[in-house]
C-alpha cells in the first residue's frame, strides 16, 4: 500500500526476547525484563529515525524515485480514458 501511495518506506524490527529459544524455562526472563528492554530499543529506534530523517533536504524528499513509482503504472493511452478516468490519473502524476 505505501508503495502505491508512492511513500518510501523501510522495515525495523526490535528483538527483545533472546531467550525464547532456549528450552530451559529457568533461563527465560520475566515478561517485565521484555518491556523494559524494548523500551530501550524502542529509544534507540527513534534515535535512529531522526537522525535519518534529519539528513534529507526537502529536495531529496520530493525527488525521491519512490514519489514517481506509479508513472508508469498505467499503459492505456489518455486518449482512451474518460474524462473522470483522467481525473484520478492527474493525482497520480503528481
Amino acid at each position: 500500500m505505501a508503495r502505491e501511495a508512492q511513500i518510501a518506506y523501510l522495515s525495523l524490527a526490535i528483538v527483545t526476547d533472546y531467550d525464547s529459544w532456549m528450552e530451559d524455562n529457568s533461563k527465560h526472563v520475566e515478561i517485565s525484563k521484555i518491556f523494559e528492554l524494548y523500551n530501550e530499543s524502542l529509544q534507540d529506534v527513534l534515535s535512529l529515525i531522526q537522525q535519518v530523517v534529519k539528513n534529507y533536504s526537502s529536495e531529496e524528499i520530493e525527488t525521491c524515485p519512490s514519489r514517481k513509482a506509479l508513472m508508469g503504472s498505467v499503459i492505456t493511452p489518455d486518449t482512451k480514458l474518460n474524462s473522470n478516468q483522467k481525473k484520478l490519473l492527474e493525482l497520480l502524476r503528481l
